[in-house]
């Protein structure tokens, strides 16, 4: 009795193992650095934005900077 597998299970594999190797060149390149940079920056900016909202604009040298560059 033959299995009866989907035709797009037979690339299955095929898929996962080329996935994994763009993954392979993601993580070893400088990409990686430049996006963790990117959220890093893009968390503090949130961060000083509602200590902005909570506190005033003005509570600190860091809130204020941020507050006036974007508003």
């Amino acid at each position: 009795m033959p299995l009866n597998i989907h035709p797009i299970f037979v690339h299955f594999p095929i898929a996962l193992l080329s996935l994994y190797a763009v993954m392979g060149l993601i993580r070893e390149s400088f990409i990686v650095a430049l996006a963790a940079l990117a959220r890093l920056i893009a968390i503090s900016i949130t961060g000083t934005l509602g200590g902005a909202i909570v506190y005033g604009p003005d509570v600190d040298l860091v809130v204020s900077l941020v507050y006036h560059l974007l508003f």
